[in-house]
Order: structure tokens, then C-alpha cells, then sequence
């Protein structure tokens, strides 16, 4: 097991809510609608993800609207708290939709495998700083990778932070200081979960703190002043769906992947169609979740990270790195996230060739709906 697990495992334990969703770190499961009245045979999938998350939200439009019903497949949706914890139970779940830090847990610990992109994933990370910290006071213009990241680097030395370890709010905190020329040992870290990151802050306990989803834009954050954000950190990164190596060598599981992923497309066009309509279905999702947001709150929660489309995945599957490395374009925005991470210890030397391992990406059946689409 490397490094990042075992350093997951123990973080893990602290476990609250998930972004702008529930849970107590371990699943919550709930079944999809009944028997299809589409088709003369029935499937069933575990689709595993994080509730009240943008990623796992086409799920619930699908099954809200009946639309797995109407494919013949029978979905249990279960919930957990970060992408990390999701691949430690890869075992109790067919396919995932999950971040950076569940795929990079999952192929390089796990043997998951990758088969496209759900979206872009930075739009709603965010760190803050109290506004009477140093950091505050120094103002704009000292990063190297935007001037408009607040701070600079005396001011950020010593800050106490809030994070969650492996995950996109880790990497953000990485870019953001590296931006200083500083390292994750220029600061004093409190590994937690995101929601309890969250409480942590607004309780008083630590200088800034990491935050994604919904939380990012409530108003209990307008008294404190961003320092940083996932495009101003140029974090580029994606969502992605992973599925469980076993499953997927079952043709039955297999077929029944490839029919979650069409009606999972077509929940997303939807979505991107219809983001009024959407927008009420977000705040009864994020309720599900345990949170309450307003309608503005959740139309923005459901427009600022876009969603891929099949053949945005196709394209990107299909499309050679932009380095001349021997591997696709989503492969290398992924790895590009793991060298940083390597570079910077949090994964080891060596894990860049476990993430690129044969048989960890599965373009077969993005290019089976593909080919079937025209």
C-alpha cells in the first residue's frame, strides 16, 4: 500500500459530511428505481460517488426522472466521503465517479481502471484566510502563477490550514504555496475531511482552509477573503469514471457499464440543456445531502464545472498527449497532477508507471457509444 493510503486510512477517521453532501464515512447506499419496462432483460449496477456532489449528480437526475428505469438497469447508488475513501471500498462498488485523488488512489493502489471524463473539476475550490491574517494584509501580486493569489511567501510561512489529504484541495494548497516558492512544510497542515474543514474554520480553529463544492459559495464565507482558487491555482483538473477491474472483465457487469454511461450522457446533456430545471433538482439533490443552499447558490453550483460530453470523452481518449508522451490527453492531465505530487512527496517515484500501467485505462466502451452514436 503506498504512502498516500496508508496517510488516507488515518485522516479518514475523522469523517463528516461531504462536499455540499452527507455521510459518516461509510456508504449510503440507495436503490434505483424498480424492474425496466424498456427492455426484455434487466441489469443492476453499484455506481459509487460522493453525495451532493456535481459528479454524482447526473446519477440522481437519471434516477429521478426514471431514465435507468426506461435502459433496464437496476442502480444502487452508494455515497461516501472523498474519492480516496470511495477506492478503499473498491470492492463494494461496480463503477465510480470520482476526482483526481480517487483516481490516482485507485489505479496506482487498487489496479481501478479508467475509462473516460465526467468534467472539469477546479471550479469550486477555494481557500480562505481570515481577513485580519498576514496573508490578508499583503495583498495581490506576489504568485508566480497569478498575481492575483493573495499573500506572499513571509506571509503564508507558520499559517495554520485546514485540508484533506489526496484530494483536489491538497493539490490546490501545493500549487498555491509552490506559487510562493514555498512547500507544504513552510505550513502547519490539519488533515480533515472537507466538512470538517469547514466547521473547523468557521468555529475558529486555523488561518485558512480548503473548501469545495456548494460551501464554497455560502454566505457564511463573505467575512473571509479568498486567497486562492482552483483556475486562479491553474489547477486543470477532471473528474473521471473508474471502474472496478473485476467488474468490468464480467460481460453482464461490462454491458451493464456501457448502459449507466449512455443514460449518465444523456442525464448530462440534459442538465446542461435545461440549468433552471436543473437548478431545482440541485437544491433537492444537495437536501438529500444534508445541506440547503438557495437558487442562486445552486445554479452556479450547477453550470461552473461543465460536464464532458461522449464525444468530448472520445476525442480526449483518442487524442495524443500535447508532451509526445505515450499516452492519451486525459491521461497526461492526470499525470500531470501525480508528478506535482510526486515532486512534491506526496506520492513516490515510481507511481507515475503504476498509473500508466496496461490495463488501467479502457477506452472500449466510450468508443462502443461512440461508433454506436453515428
Amino acid at each position: 500500500m503506498k504512502k498516500l493510503t496508508a496517510l488516507v486510512l488515518t485522516f479518514a477517521m475523522v469523517l463528516g459530511l461531504a462536499a455540499c453532501g452527507g455521510g459518516n464515512g461509510a456508504p449510503t447506499s440507495t436503490p434505483g428505481p424498480g424492474n425496466s419496462t424498456g427492455g426484455d432483460k434487466t441489469y443492476s449496477l453499484k455506481v459509487a460517488g460522493i453525495d451532493g456532489s456535481i459528479t454524482l449528480f447526473p446519477v440522481y437526475v437519471a434516477q429521478e426522472k426514471g431514465w435507468f428505469d426506461e435502459a433496464s438497469l437496476d442502480i444502487e447508488r452508494l455515497g461516501f466521503t472523498n474519492g480516496p475513501v470511495t477506492m478503499e471500498a473498491i470492492d463494494t462498488w461496480d463503477i465510480s465517479v470520482t476526482g483526481v485523488g480517487g483516481v490516482l488512489s485507485g489505479l496506482i493502489s487498487y489496479d481501478a481502471v479508467l475509462l473516460g471524463t465526467v468534467g472539469t473539476d477546479d471550479g469550486t475550490q477555494y481557500l480562505f484566510v481570515r481577513p485580519d491574517s498576514k496573508v490578508a494584509a499583503a495583498g495581490k501580486g506576489h504568485n508566480s502563477i497569478n498575481q492575483e493569489i493573495i499573500g506572499d511567501a513571509e506571509s503564508w510561512k507558520g499559517m495554520s490550514v485546514n485540508s484533506t489529504y489526496g484530494t483536489v484541495l491538497h493539490y490546490l494548497l501545493l500549487k498555491t504555496l509552490s506559487g510562493f516558492g514555498l512547500t507544504i512544510d513552510d505550513v502547519v497542515v490539519n488533515w480533515m475531511d472537507m466538512p470538517t474543514a469547514n466547521a473547523s474554520f468557521l468555529a475558529g480553529e486555523g488561518d485558512a482552509t480548503c473548501v469545495s463544492g456548494e460551501v464554497s459559495f455560502k454566505q457564511d464565507k463573505d467575512e473571509f477573503v479568498v486567497a486562492s482558487t482552483g483556475p486562479l491555482a491553474d489547477l486543470g483538473l477532471q473528474t473521471n469514471f473508474v471502474a472496478n477491474p473485476t467488474a468490468i472483465k464480467n460481460s453482464e457487469t461490462r454491458e451493464a457499464m456501457k448502459v449507466f454511461l449512455q443514460v449518465f450522457f444523456r442525464a448530462t446533456d440534459w442538465i446542461t440543456a435545461n440549468p433552471e430545471e436543473a437548478t431545482d433538482y440541485m437544491i433537492k439533490w444537495c437536501e438529500y445531502a444534508g445541506n440547503t443552499i438557495d437558487e442562486e447558490v445552486a445554479a452556479l453550483y450547477c453550470t461552473v464545472d461543465p460536464y464532458y460530453t461522449l464525444e468530448d470523452n472520445y476525442n480526449a481518449l483518442h487524442e495524443e498527449a500535447h508532451d509526445g508522451g505515450d499516452y492519451c490527453r486525459i491521461q497526461e492531465q492526470i499525470l500531470g497532477v501525480l508528478n506535482f505530487f510526486i515532486e512534491t512527496e506526496s506520492y513516490q517515484a515510481g507511481d507515475d508507471e503504476l498509473f500508466l500501467k496496461e490495463g488501467h485505462l479502457d477506452t472500449s466502451l466510450i468508443d462502443e457509444l461512440y461508433g454506436a452514436s453515428k
